[in-house]
């Protein structure tokens, strides 16, 4: 990301004759960060699949990331609960990155997060992106 944007600053600082080179190594550059995203997606995909015994797709991951925040094993959850679980796993992902502050447990034991930072609008697909990099980094951090 801070590559992107330093190559933004210095095609405004050069001017027209070297904008369109540095707009070409821009998307180059955009297009490698979202193919090596997907990539190291695709595998923590096939990791958790493996582990778990079944296809799993992004809401599948972030309700096993819920489940493993709230800390009571598997179990059978309501629908609410399961709605909660996938709030508390959204926080837990995008609290390093200063969205959410965990702020402690209640007294069944369920995690709250506090709003730290209001998010961006960002289109389905960059939201998407957002996801999958926080679950990827989450993966990273907690393994």
């Amino acid at each position: 990301m801070t590559l992107f944007l330093l190559l933004v600053t210095q095609q405004t600082e050069r001017g027209e004759e070297n904008k369109y080179k540095t707009e070409f190594h821009t998307a180059k550059v955009v297009y490698k960060m979202e193919n090596d995203l997907e990539v190291k997606f695709k595998e923590l995909q096939n990791k958790l699949s493996i582990q778990f015994d079944g296809d799993l797709d992004v809401q599948g991951i972030i309700y096993l990331v819920g489940v493993q925040e709230l800390g009571q094993g598997p179990k059978k959850y309501s629908k609410k609960e399961k709605m909660d679980l996938m709030h508390v796993a959204v926080c837990a992902i995008l609290e390093p990155y200063g969205y959410f502050e965990y702020i402690g447990k209640d007294k069944d034991g369920w995690l709250h997060f506090e709003d730290k930072q209001k998010l961006p609008q960002l289109s389905n697909s960059q939201q998407l992106k957002l996801i999958k990099q926080g679950l990827i980094d989450y993966f990273e951090r907690t393994a």
